[in-house]
């Protein structure tokens, strides 16, 4: 089988907001109250959040796709305010990057996360950033392993229960 990386168009909305509910889950059901979990759910992963993600033109979806299996997702905000210690400008935000627990270690993230790049410069970015709870090592490592420098800190309201997140910043240019 091989790993092939397309574009997400909003008829993907179903299928995506169940891949991205189950491994938001995955990730991060441990760490906040039942509440905050299914209101970020709604909110940020489920069907309909997919749907207005993928109907936004600031937003740029990627899935990853290994033989018929959904196996990684990126998103990517073209449009918005970056934080103040972004200084190379324009920037990308990539605000989500999810890869399904079946396919760790298998390539997927790598794969995925050159196109991401590819496309950012194709977009004319100068870097990208992110945030990243500063409690996934595994995460954290990995985004190093791409390019991606911790460059200060964010926090991220996990429904009503602030989290710690660093904010890393990618150099597209090196």
């Amino acid at each position: 089988m091989e790993l092939s990386v397309r574009f997400a168009v909003p008829a993907d909305a179903a299928s995506l907001g169940e891949f991205m509910t189950r491994n938001f889950l995955a990730a991060y059901a441990h760490t906040a109250s039942p509440e905050n979990v299914r209101r970020a759910i709604a909110d940020n992963y489920a069907e309909a959040a997919q749907q207005r993600q993928l109907s936004d033109q600031k937003n740029l979806g990627l899935i990853a796709v290994y033989g018929e299996d959904w196996a990684g997702h990126a998103l990517m905000t073209l449009a918005g305010a970056a934080p103040e210690p972004v200084v190379l400008r324009p920037a990308i935000e990539l605000a989500r990057f999810y890869v399904d627990t079946r396919f760790h270690g298998c390539g997927v993230a790598q794969e995925l996360m050159a196109r991401v790049k590819q496309v950012a410069l194709q977009r004319g970015a100068a870097s990208l950033w992110l945030s990243v709870a500063q409690s996934s090592q595994q995460a954290i490592r990995f985004y190093q392993k791409e390019g991606f420098r911790i460059s200060g800190e964010l926090i991220y309201m996990f429904g009503d229960d602030p989290k710690d997140d660093w904010l890393m910043i990618c150099d597209l240019s090196a």
